[in-house]
């Protein structure tokens, strides 16, 4: 039997009225698990919408799920690791700023160091997936080369940036096309190193 120090069961908001009495009753009021707190900032898996690790958050391109999570309606707040240099996060704040999304920071020992940031409800919202993959498995899976992959921040040929909006729409917000100035001032693609 479980005691009160056990997690909100899975799927805890769904339960019918009765169902949470009966539940309360035979193992007493469910608590906030402390484990769960902690890796989601301070938040009930519940609430979360996505989340992505401090190494995602300190890569140079915005993951899609999260630039999604922040634009759903349900979103209400987005928790970022003060541990993480505001370089790395300025381009989630902005995103949130203009989505009209509350952004806090926190840190401390009672936060995970290995989340970076948490995108979240004010109500359960019980996604089933909420943590983001791998941004380059997922652009491979496309047929991206790992050189285009590398490239997320930067100017990139007009072929590379068709072959981008072509196969992976969300993904132009990554990149930027080089202009005839560009290859005039001697840039050039860093995929494969032409201009065109």
């Amino acid at each position: 039997m479980a005691d009160s120090n056990d997690d909100y069961p899975h799927g805890w908001h769904k339960k019918s009225e009765i169902e949470r009495l009966i539940f309360s009753g035979l193992h007493g009021a469910p608590q906030p698990n402390a484990d769960e707190k902690r890796r989601y900032l301070g938040l009930n898996r519940e609430q979360v919408m996505a989340v992505l690790f401090d190494h995602q958050v300190k890569e140079p391109a915005i993951y899609i799920e999260v630039a999604n999570a922040i634009k759903d309606p349900r979103a209400a707040i987005m928790i970022l690791n003060g541990s993480i240099d505001v370089i790395f996060t300025a381009k989630y704040k902005t995103l949130a700023a203009a989505a009209g999304l509350h952004v806090t920071t926190v840190s401390g020992p009672e936060y995970s160091p290995a989340t970076g940031l948490v995108v979240a409800s004010d109500a359960a919202v019980d996604l089933e997936i909420i943590e983001c993959g791998s941004r380059s498995s997922r652009l491979r899976s496309f047929g991206i080369s790992d050189a285009l992959i590398k490239c997320a921040g930067k100017k990139v040929c007009r072929k590379c940036f068709g072959l981008i909006k072509s196969k992976v729409p969300a993904e132009a917000i990554n990149y930027k096309q080089l202009n005839l100035i560009d290859s005039l001032t001697g840039e050039y693609c860093p995929a494969h190193g032409d201009s065109e």
